[in-house]
């Protein structure tokens, strides 16, 4: 019984957890690069980290590929 009820529960609210830390990041990243975008229109430097690197590595500051 606990498989056929209990499990599957459990496995949907893993999956559920999963796509909620997903749009929490890709939030974060939108909300970020709308600031650095906002600073580059109004010529002014962006020194902000990116929010949230998936392998761990670090980036420049401001995620630019200089």
């Amino acid at each position: 019984m606990r498989q056929k009820l209990v499990e599957p529960l459990k496995e949907k609210q893993r999956q559920e957890g999963r796509v909620e830390a997903e749009e929490r990041v890709n939030r974060l990243w939108w909300e970020w690069n709308e600031r650095r975008l906002e600073a580059e229109s109004k010529g002014k430097p962006f020194s902000e980290p990116v929010p949230y690197v998936p392998n761990g590595t670090a980036q420049a500051q401001n995620g630019s590929k200089e």
